[in-house]
């Protein structure tokens, strides 16, 4: 996906949990709106052929680094902060054992 996408452009994904559900997306960023363009047709491309071919391996190997990742997160100081402050701020009652839940749940319909 890397390859394809313009230079001076970007593509990052986004995930926000609810307490009742999840909001994923990507934000795509750039210098011209023909690179914006084109690199969102490249990441809906992507995602479309994303679960195409997945093997049960790959996707026990994806769901562990997903929770890797989420439990990593919160032991810097920053992932403790957003961890904390999205429970302040907005009354958010998602903590890491409610993503990791998700994550499982999520992961047995894939395959």
């Amino acid at each position: 996906m890397v390859q394809a996408i313009p230079e001076g452009t970007s593509v990052q994904s986004m995930y926000l949990p609810y307490s009742d559900a999840g909001l994923f997306g990507l934000v795509v960023s750039g210098r011209t709106a023909e690179g914006v363009r084109e690199a969102g047709k490249v990441a809906v491309e992507v995602l479309k052929n994303s679960t195409k071919g997945l093997t049960e391996d790959e996707l026990k190997s994806a769901l562990a680094k997903a929770k890797f990742g989420a439990a990593s997160a919160v032991e810097s100081r920053e992932g403790l902060i957003r961890d904390l402050g999205a429970k302040v701020m907005v009354k958010s009652l998602v903590g890491l054992t409610d993503q990791l839940d998700f994550v499982d749940f999520h992961g047995r319909y894939v395959c």
